[in-house]
């Protein structure tokens, strides 16, 4: 499953972000820490919530086209 976010920019991950409020956020975890380094695994389950794009602005989230990825039908 290829998911629909990618992140920026790397670097500024290790370099500004003294947070690391994407790890928590993300309902299914697809970023983790490793040795001090964000990894996000691209892919794992993703959920296409978008939480960890109202968290970091260095996210890019790409909503998918319409038929693919999660349907919300109902709200």
């Amino acid at each position: 499953m290829v998911t629909g976010i990618r992140i920026n920019d790397k670097s500024r991950c290790t370099e500004i972000c003294t947070g690391t409020n994407c790890i928590y956020v993300c309902p299914v975890g697809l970023f983790t820490l490793s040795d001090g380094e964000l990894v996000f695994h691209e892919e794992g389950p993703c959920l296409e919530c978008g939480a960890c794009r109202l968290v970091c602005d260095n996210i890019i989230f790409d909503y998918p086209p319409a038929g693919e990825g999660v349907l919300h039908r109902y709200g």
